[in-house]
């Protein structure tokens, strides 16, 4: 989904909900989008972008110091300088005296529903209008996000205003049963009946469909459902062919092994041929200029990947460096995402730095 380069570069932001202790902080996955948009409009040559995004806001009736901007600001401060400039900030003392120490569950105590969801309609509306650049929010394990989180998304889903707007959400379905009464289903089937489209996990895509152009009697701003399994034999070969810039046929043994151990499994399918590159099974060939694998070393292969990949992903971290087995010890207690300047910080305070 991420397009790279000239004008139909979108702004892309993804955010994830983790579940601690069978809860999850609210709008946490939302704040991550909404800073990563944020970063990308700020980033973007000549402030052109934030002119336009203020003036389509203060069109809809949401001026830079108005009590909507505000209340954005206490909810989300990652919107600061999208919404105020430097000098309102500096002639405005309020506006830069944000309680950072504030979290978004805290400030929602004394914020309307209602008006933060009109609020945040508003904004990804002058987000959208602001050029003919899509805007993508993509948010991972929905089934942890909290009921206030899936109110926003589907307010913003529903409003007829928003365009060029793309949604992705991911889940775990095994977790969001069909006949379950999980807050996803309930707000899935409500974006269901205000668009169409096959949200409750019954529509699977078609890619004779997609390929012939669909239904014409569908309604295409809506939703697409879409069961991811595992990677199949074939796939798995496909992969790691262009993997290693070979043809599928090429790889056939090399795909048996793998696909036997990781059953498609993406993930594992990825840690293996990493692994294997590791130990030098796989390698790139200085005298052809190609990558290769050691025919001679399938005995070795197959008894690697009899192992368990759990296994074998313990063991490439009991191979790192003692300080690097300690960042990923202090990343593990973070959210789904630490820059490297809080993790340095982090092992700094106990004497160890990478």
């Amino acid at each position: 989904v991420r397009q790279i380069g000239g004008n139909s570069q979108p702004i892309y932001g993804a955010g994830k909900f983790v579940q601690f202790g069978g809860s999850t902080t609210p709008f946490s996955a939302i704040n991550d989008v909404l800073s990563q948009w944020s970063m990308d409009v700020v980033s973007r040559e000549g402030g052109k972008a934030l002119r336009q995004i203020r003036s389509n806001m203060l069109k809809a009736g949401v001026g830079s110091l108005d009590e909507g901007s505000r209340v954005l600001r206490e909810m989300f401060p990652c919107l600061i300088p999208v919404l105020i400039d430097g000098d309102e900030r500096a002639n405005n003392a309020a506006a830069t005296e944000e309680d950072d120490s504030a979290t978004p569950e805290k400030r929602a105590v004394t914020i309307s529903m209602d008006a933060l969801k009109v609020l945040l309609q508003v904004f990804v509306t002058a987000l959208c209008r602001k050029q003919d650049n899509p805007v993508i929010m993509f948010i991972d394990d929905l089934q942890w996000a909290d009921e206030a989180s899936l109110e926003v998304i589907l307010a913003l889903l529903k409003f007829n205003s928003v365009e060029r707007f793309l949604f992705i959400g991911a889940y775990r379905s095994n977790e969001v049963p069909h006949s379950s009464d999980h807050p996803l289903r309930k707000y899935m089937g409500s974006v269901q009946e205000a668009l169409g489209g096959g949200v409750g996990g019954e529509e699977k895509v078609d890619d004779n469909q997609e390929e012939n152009g669909g239904d014409n009697n569908k309604n295409y701003n809506a939703v697409k459902h879409v069961e991811i399994g595992s990677l199949s034999h074939k796939d798995v070969a496909q992969y790691i062919a262009d993997t290693i810039d070979k043809s599928p046929t090429d790889v056939t043994d090399l795909a048996d092994v793998v696909f036997d151990k990781t059953m498609g499994n993406i993930f594992f399918v990825m840690q293996a041929l990493e692994e294997l590159t590791r130990r030098n099974i796989i390698y790139f060939d200085i005298m052809t200029y190609e990558w290769n694998y050691n025919l001679n070393l399938k005995k070795e292969l197959t008894l690697f990947v009899e192992n368990d990949v759990l296994d074998m992903i313990k063991n490439k971290i009991d191979g790192l460096e003692k300080v690097h087995q300690r960042a990923l010890i202090l990343a593990a207690y973070t959210r789904n995402m630490i820059d490297a300047e809080t993790l340095q910080c982090l092992l700094s305070s106990d004497g160890t730095y990478l």
